[in-house]
């Protein structure tokens, strides 16, 4: 279970740090800012998750 929760974390990090390279440059295209904006999401709504199931799990 441990395995998971530091592939999730590894994952979130990845996501961001490639949106983030993504729309680094000032003339990014559409489809870069698109890919950004949906690693960011995806990578929130992982953590999000892994928050609510510790939560659910702590009660």
């Amino acid at each position: 279970m441990k395995a998971i929760r530091w592939i999730q974390n590894v994952a979130a990090v990845i996501a961001i740090a490639m949106a983030v390279s993504l729309a680094d440059g000032i003339g990014i295209t559409f489809k870069e800012a698109c890919t950004a904006g949906m690693l960011v999401v995806l990578a929130v709504v992982m953590l999000l998750g892994r928050a609510l199931e510790e939560e659910r799990r702590a009660e």
